[in-house]
This record gives structure tokens, C-alpha cells and sequence, in this order.
């Protein structure tokens, strides 16, 4: 462990988890913030890149808690370019409902990740 290892360390956060791990790396060095990869999925704040080591935020088209952040939300929507932001799912059906971890969009996200995990280091029991 350490700044001095190679290590890292993949931190996933749902919803107002995004901005608890966004205020966090206030109290962190900037070596520590290397080593951390953040994933986040319908969080209230997108997190930039650069912030930690990597950074990628999944938004659901359908979920209404990352409206919440709108700069970067609606940059996206009328064609700017958020390369650390990936919207998932599509507009059809209730709008704005789309949050629960577990749905099917964001599920499909952490299975996807979940698969690359094993792929790349195993799978552990």
C-alpha cells in the first residue's frame, strides 16, 4: 500500500455518494488522489477530470438527480464535449425516475465493469 506503490484503489459512488467522494479529496494529497479511480452512477455532482487519478460518471438519460449539477448536465445535452461522462439508457418511459442503483441501466454499467474487473485481475473468493 502506499503512495509509493504501484496499488490503486476503484472507489464507486451512487448519487449524493458522488459529492461525499467530490468534498473528500479536499482532504487528500495529491498523491493519494493519483491512486484513485472513481466511478460514480447518478451522482448529484460529475466530478471533472483530473480531480483523482481517473474519473468516469455514468448518468442514466432517465435520472434526475444529476440534473442537479447543471452546467455539466446540460453541456452535455446540447452537445458539448464532458469526455468523463457517459449517459446510459435511453428517453423512453417516465422521465426523471431512473435513479435506484439497481435498475437496469446503471446495473448494466456495473456488470460491464464488474466483468472487466475479473478480466483484468481475477476473480477472488
Amino acid at each position: 500500500g502506499g503512495v509509493d506503490s504501484d496499488c490503486r484503489i476503484i472507489h464507486y459512488a451512487h448519487s449524493l455518494g458522488g459529492t461525499d467522494t467530490n468534498m473528500a479529496k479536499n482532504l487528500l494529497t495529491p498523491e493519494e488522489l493519483a491512486k484513485i479511480e472513481v466511478v460514480t452512477f447518478g451522482s448529484a455532482s460529475l466530478i471533472t477530470e483530473g480531480d483523482f487519478g481517473q474519473v468516469m460518471n455514468y448518468v442514466s438519460r432517465r435520472d434526475g438527480i444529476p440534473m442537479t449539477d447543471p452546467f455539466t448536465y446540460f453541456a452535455f445535452i446540447f452537445g458539448g464535449e464532458v469526455p468523463n461522462v457517459v449517459f446510459v439508457g435511453d428517453y423512453q418511459g417516465i422521465p426523471l425516475v431512473d435513479h435506484f442503483f439497481d435498475s437496469p441501466n446503471y446495473r448494466g454499467v456495473l456488470d460491464q465493469l464488474g466483468a472487466s474487473f475479473i478480466e483484468q485481475y481475477g476473480q477472488f473468493i
